[in-house]
C-alpha cells in the first residue's frame, strides 16, 4: 500500500485557462475541452489548456561551480 504522498508526486492534471476572466481551473487528463461561463450561460468562452515546462535537471556528471556567478577579477600588474 502506497503512502499518503504518493498522490502528489504523480500530477495528472491539466491546467485550463480563461483568455477573459484569467481563471484557472485544474482537471484531469481525460478533459479534452472546457469552456468558462464568466461572459453568461448564452455566451461561453472556451479555454485555453496551459502546458507547463517540465523542471529543470541538472546533467548528474556535471560538477557546479562554486564561484560561477561571480565576476572575474582584473589581473593585477
Amino acid at each position: 500500500m502506497k503512502g499518503p504522498r504518493s498522490r502528489h508526486r504523480f500530477n495528472v492534471l491539466r491546467i485550463w485557462e480563461c483568455p477573459r476572466c484569467r481563471r484557472r481551473v485544474f482537471e484531469p487528463a481525460r478533459v479534452a475541452h472546457r469552456t468558462c461561463v464568466c461572459q453568461g450561460k448564452d455566451r461561453p468562452t472556451w479555454m485555453r489548456l496551459i502546458e507547463l515546462p517540465p523542471p529543470y535537471r541538472s546533467k548528474p556528471g556535471a560538477p557546479e561551480s562554486v564561484d560561477a556567478g561571480l565576476p572575474a577579477e582584473a589581473p593585477t600588474v
